[in-house]
């Protein structure tokens, strides 16, 4: 964009030595800078949102619920009389690339909860382990079109005050985070606990 700046303004300097250029060259110069303001970024923010696209389809990842028995939302309440959210899903997660994949976190979409993020993991099982880790702590990621049991919790310093309430359950939207920062939404109903 730097690059169109300068053009231009060189252009709109060209263009005002008016009385020393022919007329045939003002108005060639006015098409160019008319193409320089208009056409170039069009063309830059196609080109952008295309390439942007490319790279989001290249990091889909399959999410599956085994059972709906692992689904749990549940508000302790803490020492200090405060009550946290706590959210925890078991999911088979699908690398649906063909390169490695880790991921870096999960977060809770909605329902809304007016609070701070204590806590994001996404916790891969390891092969032939009977441990799960993250792929930040121990480098662990989901091989090329395999799937991997994940663990994902979450934890938010605040509550909705639905075991209060007395709901069974709730519907939740989860941002699964892969480790190039593309996110997959996961829908599903949680257990009240």
């Amino acid at each position: 964009m730097l690059s169109l700046a300068i053009a231009d303004s060189g252009i709109l300097h060209l263009s005002s030595l008016a009385g020393s250029l022919p007329a045939e060259w003002i108005v060639g110069l006015q098409i160019l800078e008319w193409f320089l303001w208009v056409a170039v970024p069009i063309f830059a923010i196609v080109l952008f949102v295309k390439l942007l696209k490319t790279k989001q389809e290249s990091h889909k990842l399959g999410v599956t619920f085994p059972s709906p028995h692992t689904h749990i939302w549940h508000e302790p309440k803490q020492r200090d009389g405060s009550i946290n959210t706590q959210i925890i899903a078991d999911v088979l997660v699908k690398n649906l690339t063909d390169n490695p994949l880790g991921l870096s976190s999960v977060r809770l979409i909605k329902p809304r909860i007016e609070g701070p993020l204590l806590h994001g993991w996404a916790l891969i099982k390891e092969r032939n382990s009977p441990y799960s880790s993250t792929t930040m702590g121990t480098g662990t990621k989901i091989s090329p079109n395999d799937s991997n049991p994940v663990n994902l919790h979450v934890i938010i310093g605040a509550s909705l005050g639905l075991t209060e309430l007395g709901k069974e359950s709730i519907e939740v939207i989860l941002g699964l985070i892969d480790e190039d920062g593309y996110e997959t939404k996961v829908k599903t109903k949680f257990n009240i606990q």
